[in-house]
Parts: structure tokens; C-alpha cells; sequence
């Protein structure tokens, strides 16, 4: 009978104790994305002067044109609900993944709250050391496809604290992250892998169609998604050891 009642009693522990340690996790994931939102518009005060030329002269080389003025003249409206649809997903399906994970595999968590929180960083480095205007600022005659939750929202662009956050995007970074962790949480899910090459590979031409980002803003945040990645493998490897 007692011993009973100790393993019932060493069973709640268990359970207060993984609660909290699930709370805990969740106030990293909230102060990781109030923490990159608030930084972004910090950075939009203490920013030097902003670059307006330099990655639409960068298109104007490799194409003729820049990639927003092609995909303008080539508008349609299936076009523009896909790829606003497409980029709308940002943030929202980063943090349902990771809130998925919170309860489904923890170790998978930190490794991504840790590459997220990474991923922000060294953006929000990269915004206050380098602001760019996007090119729906920086072209003349470019019309900013709107986001359509935002636009339900009754919210437009308001929401934006720092519209010169361009370079690196992470809208692009995000994708590959939730396409990486996707694939990882379902490994033997042939649905798991074609959403998130979807993903990966819709990103990126949205949130160029969309008006909001230059060809080198996506390659930045392909390189910030794979260095926070790697900064991850680190950090658990080493939690891993100490343990």
C-alpha cells in the first residue's frame, strides 16, 4: 500500500515537473517572437541611411529588369491569390509547428526555438546594420500586393514596425525552417516532404511576386536559415554532452 502511494506521488511530481518545464519552453517560444518583432522596430529608429539602389541595380544587371517590374507586367488574379495566400502563412506556421512540437517532441523544440531565435538575430543584425528599401518602396509604379489575412484584418500594412527590414527575408528563412522541422517531426510522411518543398519553393517567388523582396533578400535568407540551422546542431550537441 505505501509503496503504492510513493509511486502515485512520484507520478504527480513527474507531471507538475513536465508541466512546468512545458510553460517554461512556451515563454521561450513568446519571448523569441515578441523579442524579433520589437527588435525589428528598434532597428528601424537607430538604422543608418537606407539603401534604395543597390539591390535594384544588382537585378537591373543580372535581368535587364528588375524581377518585380517582370512579375507585374505579368499579374494575374489566380497569381496574386496564390503567392499572397503563400506569403501570408508567415508567422503563423512557424509557430504552430513549434507549438506542435512543444508537446509532441520536446528535444525537436529546442533545436528549433534555438535556430529560430538565431535566424532572428542575425537578421535583426542585418536590418540595423543595413536597411533596404523593398522594392515595392523602391521602384517607382510597383503596386504591394496586399496580405489578404491583414487585409481581413482591416489592418493593411499597418502591422509592418519596420517596412526596411528587407534584407535578409525571413519569410524565405522561416519556410526553410518549417519545410526542415516539418520533414523532421513526420519522417516517413510523403505528405510531410511535398508540403514542405512546396514551401521552400513557393516562398521565395512570393515574396518576390508580392513586391516585398529582392532576389538577394531571398538568397540572404536561405544563408540565415542554414548557418541558424547549424548553430542549432551545435547548441544541442552540446546540451547533449552535458547531459
Amino acid at each position: 500500500m505505501g509503496s503504492n502511494c510513493e509511486g502515485g506521488s512520484e507520478g504527480r511530481v513527474r507531471t507538475w515537473k513536465s508541466l512546468a518545464r512545458r510553460v517554461l519552453l512556451l515563454l521561450v517560444l513568446a519571448l523569441v517572437m515578441w523579442g524579433y518583432e520589437y527588435s525589428r522596430a528598434i532597428a528601424a529608429k537607430i538604422s543608418p541611411e537606407v539603401h534604395y539602389t543597390t539591390l535594384l541595380w544588382f537585378e537591373e544587371r543580372l535581368f535587364g529588369t528588375p524581377l518585380i517590374v517582370f512579375f507585374q507586367a505579368h499579374r494575374t488574379a489566380f497569381l496574386d491569390y496564390l503567392f499572397s495566400g503563400v506569403y501570408s502563412l508567415h508567422p503563423a506556421y512557424i509557430v504552430l509547428l513549434l507549438l506542435y512540437l512543444l508537446i509532441g517532441n520536446e528535444e525537436l523544440y529546442v533545436h528549433a526555438i534555438i535556430s529560430v531565435g538565431f535566424a532572428g538575430l542575425i537578421a535583426v543584425i542585418c536590418y540595423v546594420l543595413c536597411p533596404v528599401a523593398p522594392p515595392w518602396i523602391a521602384v517607382p509604379g510597383i503596386t504591394r500586393i496586399q496580405n489578404p489575412v491583414l487585409v481581413y484584418l482591416g489592418r493593411g500594412h499597418s502591422i509592418d514596425p519596420n517596412p526596411y527590414a528587407a534584407m535578409p527575408s525571413m519569410h524565405v528563412a522561416s519556410a526553410v525552417l518549417v519545410g526542415y522541422y516539418l520533414v523532421r517531426a513526420f519522417p516517413e510522411s510523403l505528405i510531410a516532404k511535398i508540403i514542405s518543398y512546396l514551401i521552400i519553393i513557393l516562398m521565395p517567388i512570393a515574396v518576390i511576386y508580392t513586391g516585398n523582396h529582392y532576389l538577394l533578400d531571398v538568397i540572404a535568407g536561405l544563408i540565415v536559415a542554414y548557418v541558424s540551422l547549424k548553430i542549432a546542431d551545435l547548441a544541442v550537441n552540446k546540451l547533449i554532452r552535458r547531459s
